[in-house]
């Protein structure tokens, strides 16, 4: 048993080197999203907060009030909202700033790391020109943030795979296929919150499974650090809120314990830029991508056309750019045709991916601007993966998942 642990172990080494490997090969560089990130996250090294003023002039070296005459991103939020740059002496007119107009979980843990990452480069690295250099730490920042904590997610769904029955083979093919065969691939190389996010809610629900003391604190860690790091992860809080109250209700308070740390962090962010724990970035955000009527600024009602686009179109389609996926449904199927156990994660699977899927189709920006695909459904993507668990591994259907997953 000690021999085939040990291997167990070296097995799932080689996989997570592998894994991160295969993140870690690929820069995107940055554009507007990555760009307002990385400005907080500089900001916050050097003491200034998580303003972004000085990365928000216009060519003349000018700030403005919104909307403003330059800067590198569209991204941001300006706090408080009727502020101003620099009151009259004696008025009663408040300061304004830019923020980001993204949850803080990636700008948070991407400073501490950026202070690391720039520390360590003024020790070793003198040679490169400022761009270079500036390129290289923002690619150092998004191995922390991004890959790495994909790569054990990517573990944690191997583990997952296990305890729902799967052979090791086929956890471990489902673990590359995690990142090979899905939008994790692209998406990883930039510095999002969605990847990070999702990684998180994976690690939370393999602890959920647990459904012991430890288990609850950790998945209560794990979804707590999800919605700091994506707004849109308050889905995977409530999904896995109601796992326990309805599996485990004598360790809610368990629950509660572990997601207290990121709830901290939330409100304490939330109130030192915004003045209010309750206030969101999105709250004041560029007014572009505002509509009044809609709640937040953004949400309205689900139109059935757009969960129609999510689901076959080309342009947004999500098992249409990701043929692999389109074998999640037959999982599911399979799941409650053959009464395989733990059928609670079929419904679990079922009520996310539906979820998501409604919420993102009440988005104002629903087709998440330029991007590859449909960005806003990388926080469900888990969920549709563990679905290919109960899909015939034999004859044609392995066959069938392999031409598809090349194909994704």
């Amino acid at each position: 048993m000690q021999v085939e642990t040990r291997d167990v172990r070296r097995h799932e080494v080689a996989l997570l080197v592998l894994l991160v490997a295969a993140g870690a090969y690929f820069h995107g560089g940055g554009a507007s999203n990555q760009n307002v990130r990385f400005d907080a996250m500089v900001s916050a090294a050097d003491g200034e907060g998580f303003r972004i003023d000085r990365f928000m002039r216009g060519p003349d070296g000018f700030l403005s009030e919104p909307p403003p005459t330059g800067g590198n991103t569209v991204d941001w939020s300006f706090s408080p909202p009727d502020g101003v740059i620099q009151p009259p002496p004696g008025s009663d007119l408040e300061e304004g700033h830019y923020y980001a107009n993204k949850a803080p979980g990636t700008l948070l843990v991407g400073s501490v790391v950026f202070a690391v990452v720039r520390g360590g480069w003024g020790v070793f690295g003198t040679v490169a020109p400022d761009p270079a250099a500036i390129e290289i730490q923002l690619y150092l920042v998004n191995l922390f943030l991004s890959v790495v904590p994909v790569a054990l997610a990517g573990l944690a769904l191997r583990r997952i795979a296990l305890i729902l029955g799967a052979s090791q083979l086929r956890a471990t093919t489902l673990s590359l296929l995690w990142v090979l065969a899905t939008p994790f691939l692209q998406y990883q190389t930039q510095l999002w919150g969605h990847p990070t996010a999702a990684a998180f809610a994976t690690l939370g629900l393999a602890a959920a499974l647990g459904l012991d003391r430890r288990g609850a604190f950790l998945c209560g860690f794990s979804v707590g650090m999800a919605f700091l790091c994506d707004y849109l992860a308050v889905l995977w809080v409530l999904l896995l809120g109601i796992w326990w109250a309805w599996k485990r209700p004598r360790l809610l308070a368990v629950w509660f314990l572990g997601g207290a740390l990121p709830a901290l962090a939330f409100f304490a962010y939330h109130q030192a830029c915004f003045d209010s724990p309750l206030t969101l970035a999105t709250d004041t955000m560029n007014v572009v991508f505002i509509d009044d009527d809609h709640a937040l600024g953004v949400l309205g009602a689900p139109q059935p056309e757009r969960v129609v686009a999510l689901l076959l179109s080309r342009y947004r389609g999500l098992p249409v750019q990701v043929p692999l996926l389109l074998l999640s449904p037959v999982g599911l199927g399979m799941w409650w045709w053959k009464r395989r156990p733990h059928r609670e994660i079929a419904w679990l699977i079922l009520g996310g991916v539906g979820i998501y899927l409604l919420v993102n189709a009440s988005f104002n920006g629903w087709h998440a601007g330029s991007s590859a695909v449909a960005r806003y459904q990388i926080l469900a993507l888990p969920l549709w993966v563990l679905a290919l668990v109960a899909v015939p591994w034999r004859g044609a259907w392995r066959w069938l998942t392999a031409m598809l997953a090349f194909l994704s």
